[in-house]
């Protein structure tokens, strides 16, 4: 007898819970899945994100390189492509095609004067260089006659210092002398 109720409860206890898991089936597996896509919208997002911050990065950095382009530019390309700038700007929108190209050939002119300079400039101071070091080369030639002149004049002045101080030490002892026989008159007196 126990045996049987055993059986008819778990007869009714599987078809409970087989029915259970029927009705709750579809909201088990909806549940995951709808988890699953708020994490792939946040992981979208997030990416989206990411993006948005890299390419203003790399605006910012593009921003800077032109910056320091501008900076770097010489005065003469500087004034060229603020000249071109005004003059594109300042041109109808039928001529601006012409007044860009116009003032693409001014600056490349203005580049080829500024570098035609600097190549000149860089000239004079190789010259400048060469002059320097035939000047040194030409003092350096001089120095050992003027090194041994003073090299002389150190030994003479070596030579005649032992007499100087026999002569200094005399002339204190003479002072002395004379400072004791003032003295003594100023006693005797």
């Amino acid at each position: 007898m126990v045996e049987e109720y055993r059986r008819k409860t778990r007869r009714q206890r599987f078809i409970q819970t087989r029915a259970a898991i029927c009705l709750w089936a579809p909201a088990l597996y909806w549940a995951p899945q709808q988890q699953q896509q708020q994490q792939q919208q946040q992981q979208q997002q997030q990416q989206q994100q990411q993006q948005r911050q890299q390419q203003q990065q790399q605006q910012q950095q593009q921003q800077q390189q032109q910056q320091q382009q501008q900076q770097q530019l010489s005065p003469v390309q500087s004034v060229a492509a603020a000249a071109s700038a005004a003059a594109v700007a300042a041109a109808s929108v039928e001529n601006k095609a012409a007044a860009a190209a116009a003032a693409a050939a001014v600056a490349a002119e203005l580049q080829q004067l500024e570098a035609a300079i600097a190549a000149a400039c860089r000239k004079m101071d190789a010259a400048e260089l060469q002059n320097v070091i035939y000047t040194r080369k030409a003092l350096a030639a001089e120095r050992p006659t003027a090194t041994t002149a003073t090299a002389a004049a150190t030994a003479a002045t070596a030579a005649t210092a032992p007499a100087r101080r026999r002569q200094q030490q005399q002339q204190q002892k003479q002072e002395q002398q004379q400072q004791q026989q003032q003295q003594q008159q100023q006693q005797q007196q």
